[in-house]
């Protein structure tokens, strides 16, 4: 089965994993947070220009709520500073994101985020590495599809 999640629910899953790591017992380890946090910078930089050069062992505070707050703009308002202009692009990154949440919280997206009904929505689906109940997917999937 799969849960279908939107642009914004994506953002928000970003932001609370940035936030608070210990949201996901899979991201509970210092080392394994800097390497999720490093992966959703790569993506960020894959399609916004830059370069991540370390493995971002030494996080700020603040460099969290940046960069949750850039992947949140990004989902959510593509367009405003032209990052992202082109749906495939959208669709390409958001595919990309919700692949980094799942290699570190469990679940799998098998197929590009798609525009169904004016809305980028993309499919996670569960598998053995997804927690009993869910893990981080559970608040959005209320029907248990996952």
């Amino acid at each position: 089965m799969s849960k279908q999640i939107n642009a914004a629910e994506l953002a928000e899953i970003v932001s609370k994993l940035l936030a608070n790591p210990t949201s996901s017992r899979e991201l509970v380890s210092g080392t394994t947070f800097a390497c999720f946090m490093t992966e959703i910078a790569k993506v960020v930089c894959d399609y916004c220009g830059g370069e991540v050069r370390n493995q971002a062992d030494d996080f700020t505070e603040e460099y969290l709520v940046e960069l949750a707050e850039i992947v949140s703009k990004l989902l959510t308002n593509p367009m405003v500073d032209g990052e992202l202009v082109s749906s495939t692009s959208l669709a390409s990154f958001m595919t990309q994101i919700a692949k980094v949440v799942c290699n570190f919280c469990g679940g799998e997206v098998k197929n590009q985020a798609d525009n169904f009904a004016g809305e980028y929505l993309v499919g996670v689906h569960g598998n053995d590495s997804l927690p009993e109940g869910g893990g981080i997917w559970a608040d959005y999937d209320e029907d248990g599809e996952l």
